[in-house]
């Protein structure tokens, strides 16, 4: 998969993990806040694979703040991925997927993640959420096949279960995913990778289902997280809860 650049835009706004179904997050608003409570979050993904083993750029992704009830907002594991979803994944080429994730799920705020981000490099951006607002997004790791970074359980709680703002690094809330269209390659190696194939659409196609990398052993190595990225949420609010688990008691 050729990776694919958007023209730069100038504005970009939102990109959770939501807990799973035995750990809820409560959404009902802090009655010391009001109904109309707001906060200002920005978001910072840091792409710290230079000099590491896999040195790669993240690719043009996708972001969305969604809902409590879009508890799978990006795909099914375990089923094939929409052609969409495959050009994000193969290409970086994320326009399309955007449109679909939006028709599903209807998220309060949405854009495209711009790439690509390379090694070192810090992509931000600032938007305003409310509780129960969880971040979603969607990146291709470029010195892949049709790897994705995205979080573990497909959307990260920008609350906590007080309706208290989340802030603070929240990086092990990321995982690789493996969208399995495409014959994994050994990363930053393969033939059909990169700037080393000469079509986007190069390589051997598969259709196996959405797999976490960790499950699919294909017999390669990938880098641990804190050798490929960082995601950091920031607030403007005074309450300090720093990448706590969101049904933490206080």
């Amino acid at each position: 998969m050729r990776l694919r650049l958007l023209p730069i835009m100038a504005v970009f706004a939102l990109f959770s993990t939501a807990c799973s179904q035995d750990n809820p997050v409560p959404t009902a608003v802090n009655a010391a806040h009001g109904e109309n409570f707001e906060v200002e979050f920005t978001v910072k993904l840091e792409n710290r694979s230079r000099g590491k083993a896999l040195n790669t750029a993240f690719a043009s992704g996708v972001w969305m703040v969604v809902g409590k009830d879009a508890t799978a907002p990006l795909f099914a594991v375990g089923q094939t991925v929409s052609p969409v979803f495959e050009a994000l994944a193969e290409a970086g080429n994320p326009a399309q997927a955007l449109s679909a994730l939006v028709t599903k799920n209807s998220p309060r705020i949405s854009g495209l993640l711009q790439g690509p981000i390379d090694p070192g490099a810090i992509a931000s951006f600032t938007f305003k959420a409310r509780p129960g607002d969880y971040l979603t997004f969607a990146t291709m790791v470029a010195e892949t096949n049709d790897i994705v970074l995205a979080p573990t359980d497909q959307r990260i709680a920008l609350f906590d279960g007080d309706s208290e703002p989340i802030k603070g690094d929240v990086s092990s809330q990321l995982t690789l995913w493996d969208m399995g269209t495409e014959v994994n390659q050994e990363p930053g190696k393969g033939p059909d990778q990169g700037a080393r194939q000469t079509s986007p659409t190069q390589g051997t196609p598969e259709s196996q289902g959405v797999q976490l990398v960790s499950a699919r052993q294909d017999g390669f190595t990938y880098p641990a997280m804190a050798d490929l990225a960082a995601l950091t949420l920031e607030n403007n609010h005074d309450h300090d809860h720093e990448g706590e688990d969101p049904d933490h008691d206080h």
